[in-house]
């Protein structure tokens, strides 16, 4: 394997109080910073780019992921981002060899530029997450985490932006029986109002994310992970706020030295909430694409009480 394509990442044992046990699994030891090289990867693996130019839609993760494996694979990849995506995530997209194009609006917006830039044949369009092909290699992260151990009586926390890393989770693992946790970022609550129709507003964006959530604070579900969220027997579904992803995020480095952007302890936020006394999960840490100067302030800051009860 090359330096553009997926590794198996560290999986890291995180005692906690009360006998409860996490299981960290480090998605942002990857080239690209984030799991998402692992779709991209695994996409151009099996479809055929008779044009030579891959493009997408992201918020920074994918497009990173992307622009390494198109790289690797001898393609251009051009990248519709939102004029909101953070510094070094542009940077590193630019690093890995992909073709920026800034767009007014958010994800959405985006997505509208790259499909209507692939529909005359110019670009073949990679999606972020809703493709059976990206789940495919996303499930790859939870098979490596089966192996590594003992699955009886382990909860599965796994954070949800459009739905394709939970789907890669459902796939892996429901077969085994264990529960699935997907982990939303609030108020952007999706999952129960899109897959099963509930009553009330979906979450606008009348100002730019958090920095560093911009990957968990979305609006939409993917099709296909939508479906599967709606079939899988063993899921449930919880949320957490921006404090509790900036605790997480400062527990993380402090405890174990691992940096993470805010968007990826969403999952890490949740288990060490929800995790029962004498419990174990396992989480992942689905990214470390974090502005290096937002990541000091964030653990420079004294631990507030969430970070106190887990620590």
């Amino acid at each position: 394997m090359g330096p553009d394509t997926p590794i198996r990442t560290p999986l890291i044992r995180a005692p906690l109080l009360d006998g409860r046990l996490l299981w960290l699994k480090d998605e942002g030891a990857q080239p690209s910073g984030s799991f998402k090289l692992r779709g991209a990867s695994h996409f151009l693996s099996v479809n055929r780019i008779s044009s030579g130019v891959v493009t997408t839609a992201s918020t920074g993760n994918h497009a990173i992921g992307l622009s390494l494996a198109a790289r690797a694979n001898g393609l251009h990849a051009v990248i519709m981002v939102p004029r909101s995506t953070p510094a070094r995530k542009l940077a590193s997209i630019s690093a890995a060899g992909g073709e920026i194009r800034l767009i007014d609006g958010d994800y959405q917006d985006a997505l509208a530029e790259a499909e209507r830039f692939a529909a005359d044949g110019t670009a073949y369009l990679v999606p972020s997450y809703d493709h059976a092909d990206i789940i495919v290699g996303n499930r790859n992260v939870f098979l490596e985490i089966l192996e590594d151990l003992e699955p009886d009586n382990i909860s599965m926390f796994v954070p949800i932006g459009g739905g394709g890393l939970f789907s890669g989770a459902v796939q892996a693992c429901e077969g085994r029986g264990i529960p699935i946790i997907g982990v939303e970022l609030s108020p952007y609550e999706r999952v129960t109002r899109i897959a099963w129709n509930k009553q009330g507003d979906l979450p606008h964006m009348d100002k730019a994310p958090e920095p560093s959530t911009e990957g968990v604070a979305i609006r939409t579900l993917g099709v296909i992970p939508t479906r599967i969220m709606r079939e899988a027997s063993t899921a449930r579904f919880t949320s957490v706020e921006v404090a509790e992803l900036r605790a997480a995020c400062r527990w993380l480095w402090h405890a174990h030295g691992v940096r993470a952007e805010l968007g990826g302890c969403t999952a890490l936020a949740a288990a060490l909430r929800e995790t029962p006394p004498g419990g174990i999960s396992a989480c992942v840490i689905s990214g470390s694409n974090i502005d290096a100067d937002l990541h000091a302030d964030i653990v420079a800051q004294d631990a507030d009480d969430h970070a106190s009860e887990v620590q």
